[in-house]
């Protein structure tokens, strides 16, 4: 090596900045230098700068020559220019060593004598400045703790140490990592991290696993010309400005979630060296605990899991968070170009700005449409769920109710679909009302049920379960009913939610919606659909979900086990269906109505029978055949039954059906009027044979169409009948026959039940202020205060019968209460005002479902006509109002108040009038007391019923008290006893049982002893002629206590009047014999034969005037007219009357119609030997 030049050297040295020349440094580094003569920085200058020296660790000539190829390699001109240029220029000394970094960095170092290269070496090192972006010295020494070097001078210690060591010069450079992409170069002395450095823009290689170059350069649109690496351009500028480094760390959430972090210099920095490892997330939709809870490696730390999710955990199938699914997102076919190849990469960068669902749970659009403002552009909907909606109880999708679900599940502190998709939907919670978890789950395959809740499923399939998502749903079924369902691009049950529920749709065959919320309007405080209240509230407290299922009955059969939380309907549908449980006591009864023969009929339709024409429940209907409509060809009806329709063709077809199977001896035509429904439902009417069909031009209403009708009709009488009815045997005779106990009735009534067995009405009440009581409503119907015939106020249209005359004569329904609403009562009060009475028959029965067409909510559009009618009612009527009761009074009295004051028999049996004259006058003398204006209520004493007999008195306007009903007559007279003007007692056993209590409790009343015949007189004369009689003395004392008991006594003779008179002189004793209807002969003397007895074997005189005839008296008639026929007719005749039975004796037995015996025989015979009173045998 040739000498240094001392010349040269002299002239440099003055300008050479020592501090940027180390000599220990450079002596260690070239030992030819330590062995020459000269002074290093000398010997630098002429020799070792050509030779290619550097002149201290932080100057590299031949870069600094890469950037400035003019200079010359020698004398130290490269050095001079950077002390004298370079340096202000931007020029780097090193790869290591950024000028313009550091005096940004450290703007206090503006003015600043020597260079910024000198201020670090010489004070910046030490003070932990970082000389370059990617060298970061605090972070370094952090893993060089207690090293001496370490701390004087960070950057020299990794170039000398640290690199080779393994050690990371900043939290973003991993020179292992980035090693590996580069094989060839040096694993120590920085080489690795200056590779990176010196690649500058065109650097793609990835520095650490956390930042992604490509993915970076591709999605930050102002990196090209920056010059820098990309990761420094991060560094500097990309992450400020919300780039992204790798597909799932967004800084801007990041910095959001972790406001701790505001300033720092990097986010991505922290989260490699501190986040990862304190499970920070790094963007919203990734949850380290979550994702590491999945990962079965267990080489892999919470710190790896974003890194282990990028590099392979999302191909897995692992969720990086509970409401991102990679499979799901991948079905909807994203394009991956551009985000990195990651799923979730893909939602967080272009996804989620296109709407696309992170997870089946979350429907972008759905929970776009509930918010009230537009979140900021680019908000991740799904983060915006997550930062603010699910505290406002948005739904993340139409199927799970935040309220709800919260209700079942402690969702504290946490977002609760978040707590749904990582807990609850395993654990079986329900998601909301009408998604019965363990019922999906029961129909998911085993390998879907270890992946996904019974929701995800759900929606997944887009409902497509065969037996829905709940019992109490089926979306086969409601897709069916409701064609706009396909349309809506809804699955069956979302649709239902959104739309459908407010709609009134029905979700189920079983439930019908509207059926229920009017029938229990009272019940509901806001606007909640039927469903959510039965499900919520209603099942708990029996309500019915339909009027052919009655729960409580249900629940009642052995074989029913509710499971918990079970209604008792899911349970029918569940398992009763196929196990034979009836739903309700009137179902066998009513089900008959609702089949069709024609499968094409079954439309759609909201009744309540709707789910018994269902395909899927047609193993609810019975086996036999279908039942036809098979109505009468009659020419001269007695009566028109006048039906106004509008739509409901399933009710009114049931209807029909029930018309024509009910018994009736009345010849019958039913005419309906179609009020303009639609053309395809108004077509299955007129296929009907024998049926009497109109149909308006245009839709007019209930009155009008019912006055149509009238005016159509040939029958002398009319009967109105709603369509949404079913008749029962003997209906329409019924109605008839009650103007036989009202001859004054100008309105009659039906009994009006609703399907579950309940009282709708047992006639009306109308108050003063024009406000009307369905007397009884919900009640008992078999309960005596509902049970028997008596005026009312008014009856409803649903079911009446007046005559074409007095209809024509009103001028039918006033048309001031069109087109429906309170036009019946109006009716009622004129035909009061012209003289004639509205009566309430309750054997005439009718099963009304009520509100079908109409709804019975006001509410409803055509049923705000019901608040609009009552006062058009009310300004007619006021004058007759003011002598109503006012609202609120006590409904007994209220109705019962029409029938004249209270009269009270007492009898010590049922009243048989057909077997017994005595029970015969009793009948005819209570009648009597109706026709005077009593209200008569009659009880057998011993309260037992008698079906047959007590149904007769209630429809002939009798109350009868009997059990179960009256629980003893002690008890009944304690209720009402007080309301009773007259009490008549009959029999003496009676009024041993029951005088005293009636002088008790019956204080207002005249007490009246009936005494019938005078039992002891009969006793009496019974011991003279067979020397045998029972009692004789004691019946006397009882029987005369009783006349001085009571107020006046009853006798049916002169005779009997007198003898007690003679035993109890002060008694007032009245006469009231038999009472008897005269029934002219029909057939001639001539063309009768034979001979008859009649009377009751149970009455022993009977029994001895009958032997005695036999034995002793027809004997001697057969001597003169041998082939004489004698017939014995009576209940239960004993055997000695019965082995008398021969061909001229004959023993007929009970015949319960024996006026066509009178008419056929010559003479009816009283053979008696003893008794007292008057024979109803000789007076028949």
């Amino acid at each position: 090596m040739n000498s240094p030049d001392t010349s040269s050297t002299d002239l440099v040295r003055p300008r050479t900045p020592s501090l940027l020349f180390d000599e220990a440094w450079y002596l260690a580094r070239y030992p030819d230098a330590a062995a020459s003569e000269h002074d290093p920085l000398s010997y630098y200058l002429d020799v070792g700068d050509a030779a290619g020296h550097f002149p201290h660790p932080l100057f590299d000539a031949d870069f600094y020559s890469e950037q400035h190829p003019d200079l010359a390699r020698e004398g130290g001109a490269r050095l001079r220019h950077y002390v004298d240029v370079g340096e202000k220029s931007g020029s780097w000394p090193s790869r290591f060593f950024d000028p313009r970094f550091y005096r940004e960095q450290n703007p206090n170092l503006e003015g600043y004598p020597g260079t910024l290269l000198d201020h670090f070496h010489r004070f910046g090192a030490a003070e932990l400045r970082a000389p370059n972006p990617l060298f970061d010295p605090s972070q370094y020494c952090d893993q060089r703790a207690h090293s001496d070097e370490a701390l004087s001078h960070p950057l020299l210690d990794y170039l000398g140490y640290g690199d080779g060591a393994g050690l990371a010069p900043h939290p973003l450079f991993d020179p292992t990592h980035y090693g590996a992409q580069h094989p060839g170069l040096p694993e120590k002395g920085g080489a690795r991290l200056a590779h990176y450095l010196a690649a500058g823009e065109e650097s793609r290689s990835d520095p650490h696993p956390l930042f992604r170059a490509h993915f970076y350069v591709e999605r930050c649109d102002h990196f090209a010309g920056s010059g820098d690496p990309p990761l420094v351009h991060y560094l500097k500028r990309g992450e400020a400005q919300g780039c992204f480094p790798n597909p799932l760390f967004d800084p801007v959430f990041y910095l959001d979630a972790n406001p701790d972090l505001k300033g720092i210099d990097s986010l991505l920095a922290h989260y490699a060296a501190f986040g990862s490892h304190e499970g920070r997330s790094p963007n919203a939709c990734f949850s380290p605990d979550f994702y590491f809870a999945q990962v079965r490696d267990p080489a892999v730390t919470k710190r790896d899991v974003l890194l282990h999710y990028l590099d392979g955990g999302e191909r897995e199938g692992l969720l990086p968070h509970p409401l991102f699914d990679p499979e799901y997102y991948s079905e909807q076919g994203p394009d991956l170009e551009g985000s990195g190849g990651s799923l979730l990469g893909h939602y967080l960068q272009f996804g989620h700005g296109v709407e696309m669902s992170p997870h089946p749970l979350f429907q972008p659009a759905y929970y776009t449409s509930q918010l009230t403002s537009v979140p900021a552009p680019g908000k991740n909907l799904l983060i915006h769920y997550l930062e603010g909606g699910a505290s406002q109880s948005l739904k993340p999708n139409p199927l799970f109710d935040p309220t709800h679900y919260r209700t079942r599940a402690d969702t504290a502190g946490s977002v609760p679909l978040e707590h749904y998709a990582t807990w609850g939907g395993k654990a079986g919670v329900c998601p909301s009302a009408l998604f019965d978890a363990a019922w999906v789950t029961a129909q998911m395959p085993s390998r879907a049920r270890k992946r996904m809740g019974p929701l995800d499923y759900y929606l997944r399939m887009g409902g497509a379960l065969e037996k829905g998502p709940h019992p109490l749903f089926s979306p086969s079924w409601f897709a069916a009913q409701y064609p706009e369902v396909e349309a809506s691009a809804l699955d069956p049950l979302s649709h239902f939610v959104e739309i459908g529920a407010a709609k009134g749709f029905d979700p189920h065959p079983l439930f019908n919606s509207s059926w229920y919320r009017d029938f229990y309007a009272d019940r509901f405080d806001d606007d909640s659909p039927a469903i959510f209240h039965y499900l919520q509230q209603g099942h708990a407290l029996g309500l019915a979900p339909n009027p052919l299922f009655d729960p409580v009955f249900y629940e009642k059969h052995p074989e029913v086990r509710l499971r918990q939380g079970e209604t008792a309907l899911a349970h029918f549908c569940r398992v009763g269906m196929e196990a034979g449980p009836r739903p309700s006591p009137v179902y066998s009864f009513c089900l008959q109505f609702f089949r069709d023969r024609c499968k094409a009929r079954r439309a759609r339709s909201a009744n309540p029978a709707a789910g018994y024409l269902a395909e899927d429940y047609s193993s609810m209907t019975s086996p036999e055949s279908e039942i036809a409509i098979d109505l009468p060809a009659t020419y001269r009806p007695d009566v028109s039954i006048i039906i106004p329709v509008f739509g409901q063709v399933v009710y009114t077809l049931a209807c029909l059906r029930s018309i024509s199977r009910a018994e009736n001896r009345a010849q019958y035509e039913v005419i309906l009027v179609d009020d303009h429904s639609p053309a395809d439902q108004f077509k299955v009417f007129s296929q009907i044979e024998n049926l009497r069909v109109f149909r308006n031009p245009e839709q007019l209403g209930f009155l009008h169409t019912s006055n149509r009708g009238a005016r159509e009709a040939r029958a002398k009488d009319l009967i109105f009948l709603n369509n949404d009815t079913l008749v029962t045997d003997k209906w329409i005779d019924r109605l008839i026959e009650t103007r036989e106990a009202f001859p004054n009735a100008g309105l009659i009534g039906s009994k009006l039940v609703f399907p579950d067995g309940r009282l709708q009405e047992a006639g009306s009440v109308v108050f003063r202020d024009g406000s009307a009581l369905n007397y009884g409503y919900g009640e008992d119907p078999a309960n005596p205060l509902y049970a028997f015939a008596r005026k009312v106020d008014y009856v409803s249209a649903a079911s009446v019968l007046i005559s074409a005359k007095t209809f024509q004569e009103l001028d039918g329904f006033d048309e001031r209460f069109a087109p429906a609403f309170y036009e019946d009562t109006d009716l009622a009060f004129r035909i009061r005002e012209a003289g004639m009475d509205v009566v309430y028959q309750p054997a005439s029965t009718v099963i009304h479902f009520g509100g079908a067409t109409h709804g019975r909510s006001t509410d409803a559009p055509l049923k705000s006509y019901q608040v609009l009618n009552e006062k058009k009612f009310l300004r007619r009527w006021k004058t007759k109002l003011e002598r109503h009761p006012m609202p609120r009074s006590k409904p007994r009295q209220a109705a019962s108040r029409l029938n004249g004051p209270r009269a009270l028999v007492i009898d010590a049996t049922m009243l048989t009038p057909d077997q017994d004259s005595g029970s015969l006058r009793m009948l005819n003398l209570m009648r009597v007391l109706q026709g005077l204006g009593f209200a008569v209520t009659f009880m057998p004493s011993d309260l037992v019923q008698n079906e047959g007999y007590v149904e007769r008195l209630q429809r002939m306007g009798f109350q009868v008290a009997t059990s179960p009903h009256v629980v003893s007559s002690d008890r009944f007279l304690e209720e009402v006893g007080t309301e009773f003007e007259l009490c008549i007692v009959s029999r003496p056993d009676t009024a041993e049982r029951c005088l005293d209590s009636v002088r008790l409790l019956c204080p207002n009343a005249l007490i009246l002893y009936d005494t019938v015949d005078l039992h002891f007189l009969r006793r009496e004369r019974e011991l003279r002629l067979t020397g045998v009689a029972s009692a004789t003395d004691s019946i006397r004392t009882q029987e005369l206590w009783a006349v001085g008991r009571a107020d006046s006594a009853v006798t049916v003779s002169a005779f009997d009047r007198k003898m007690l008179l003679e035993r109890v002189p002060d008694a007032s004793v009245h006469v009231i014999s038999n009472i008897h209807e005269v029934h002219p002969a029909k057939t001639p003397f001539a063309e009768r034969s034979g001979i008859m007895f009649i009377g009751g074997f149970q009455h022993t005189p009977n029994v001895d005037a009958v032997r005695w005839f036999i034995a002793d008296v027809l004997p001697t008639i057969h001597n003169w007219i041998p082939d004489l026929r004698f017939h014995i007719i009576g209940l239960n005749p004993p055997d000695e009357i019965r082995d008398e039975a021969c061909e001229r004796v004959i023993v007929e037995g009970f015949i319960e119609n024996v006026d066509e015996q009178f008419s056929k025989r010559r003479l009816s015979i009283a053979p008696l030997r003893y008794g007292s009173g008057v024979k109803g045998k000789i007076n028949l």
